[in-house]
């Protein structure tokens, strides 16, 4: 009641015989009771009454924002600023209501000029930090995190912003430790437990992220994104068929969200639905057109299912948008080999690695593409850039391995097939790989020794049982000239 005849003292005398204060106090009522229609009614009533009243013009632009008519309550939002422009939570609905309409430039000055008449809401604070997260203005976004929590401590909100910043900088244990300290003052704080989940995969706790994930669900199990987030912690750790139903459920409980649809999409594909994998993503790009993740996850699909063509002109609108994209790029230059544009697709893998050197795939994926072409001084040249870029990367030691090979330097090429088997015990083609090297030095049990190896790994491999047929016959040949 006192907030309510603190807003009757601000608001002219009414014009007609009507108890505003009264109205007020009953579409007040009822507008956090959750009556929406009952309040707008007093309010309307009251402005009849008063068209100058600014907390229930106001009031009624609260109504339409939550209604998710943004455009409408910033038209009474500003109206009620006009009737007074000393009011900080007018700016601060100004600051959603604009927000909401993706005009964040001006909600972020609408937020600071809420926080300029009262400086005091940690609440405040925490939206003007996520808005300017939302802008890249990531160090203002930080700086407003901790003037909300300077504030109240216990802004669990801006703690979990806090957290997400540190995790984006891949920072996931000091994100992990925010996000814990935010649950010891709200362990039922969804938000927090889904965003641990996330830092915890990201610092490979598979078992830790599936249980912060699943306490998300078993506090709101009808909410979408903790369902999506315990199917990206499900299939992290492998299990797809445990993961698929949760990432129907996010889909079902938020058919408007890309993001749902792509994880579905994703974990078909690993599940080796070809066909039910296309169609989830091609929901996500019907909802997000550019979502990049989308559209090479589809790509890959698509070079599955031998869909070449389609992917090449996705991915060249893909690059033709965003040129300093390497995956596009890698991605293209992948199914254009395939198609046997050489050159076309030599093209796109240098453009991949001017755009990020350090990008140990596109080198390797170069490399292999070279030694086709029987250029295999340049095929070993980007072996070598692959391992400068990841020693520990075995497909750089393997790539090494075949152009030395070709290149007749049998000892090195043994050497990087060591190594690379170091890296990769499991790898079946460095083992086919040494053993053909052992073979072409007529060490023929160390040759036969690595190819049995490798069928172990992958039983029936060709190269393998071809290379031993031939080691077998050149044994026979030599036992009889022995004889």
């Amino acid at each position: 009641m006192a907030l309510l005849d603190w807003i009757s003292r601000k608001n002219p005398a009414p014009t007609a015989a009507v108890d505003t204060a009264a109205l007020l106090d009953e579409g007040f009522r009822a507008h956090q009771a959750g009556d929406g229609g009952r309040a707008r009614a007093c309010y309307e009533r009251l402005l009849a009454a008063n068209p100058q009243h600014a907390d229930a013009t106001y009031l009624l632009g609260t109504l339409d924002l939550a209604g998710g008519d943004a455009g409408a309550a910033l038209q009474r939002i500003e109206a009620a600023i006009a009737l007074r422009p000393t009011q900080g939570a007018f700016h601060y609905s100004r600051g959603e209501a604009l927000r909401a309409t993706g005009r964040l430039d001006e909600a972020v000055a609408a937020f600071q000029a809420a926080l300029a008449i009262d400086d005091s809401d940690a609440r405040w604070w925490n939206e003007l930090g996520l808005t300017l997260d939302a802008l890249a203005r990531s160090d203002e976004a930080r700086e407003a995190y901790v003037m909300s929590l300077e504030r109240d401590v216990a802004c669990v909100a801006a703690t979990c912003n806090l957290a997400n910043q540190h995790l984006r900088r891949n920072e996931p244990e000091t994100a992990a430790r925010l996000l814990r300290g935010a649950l010891e003052i709200a362990p039922d704080y969804l938000p927090a437990h889904g965003a641990l989940s996330q830092c915890l995969l990201s610092m490979d706790d598979r078992a830790g992220a599936i249980a912060a994930a699943a306490r998300a669900v078993a506090i709101d199990p009808s909410a979408a994104m903790a369902r999506l987030q315990h199917a990206l912690a499900l299939a992290a750790d492998g299990q797809l068929a445990a993961a698929e139903p949760e990432a129907h459920e996010a889909v079902a409980l938020a058919p408007g969200a890309a993001e749902s649809h792509f994880t579905l999409g994703s974990i078909l594909f690993r599940r080796g639905f070809f066909e039910e994998s296309d169609a989830a993503l091609a929901r996500a790009l019907g909802l997000r057109p550019q979502y990049t993740e989308a559209l090479l996850e589809r790509a890959d699909l698509h070079y599955r299912m031998a869909r070449h063509e389609e992917a090449i002109a996705s991915l060249e609108a893909l690059v033709a948008r965003d040129p300093t994209l390497a995956a596009a790029r890698i991605a293209l230059a992948s199914h254009l080999q395939h198609l046997n544009y050489v050159d076309a697709a030599e093209e796109q893998y240098r453009r991949a690695i001017e755009t990020e050197p350090g990008r140990p795939l596109a080198h390797v994926l170069l490399s292999s593409l070279l030694h086709n072409a029987a250029r295999y001084t340049e095929a070993e040249a980007q072996a070598r850039f692959t391992i400068d870029c990841a020693p520990d990367y075995a497909g750089g030691w393997v790539n090494l391995a075949m152009a030395l090979q070709h290149q007749g330097r049998m000892d090195e090429s043994a050497e990087a097939n060591r190594r690379a088997l170091e890296l990769a015990p499991g790898d079946a083609t460095a083992r086919v790989r040494l053993g053909s090297v052992l073979a072409q030095q007529s060490r023929y049990e160390q040759a036969a020794a690595q190819f049995t190896a490798a069928l172990a790994l992958r039983p029936g491999d060709a190269d393998a049982l071809r290379f031993l047929g031939e080691i077998s016959a050149i044994q026979r040949r030599e036992r009889r000239g022995v004889r």
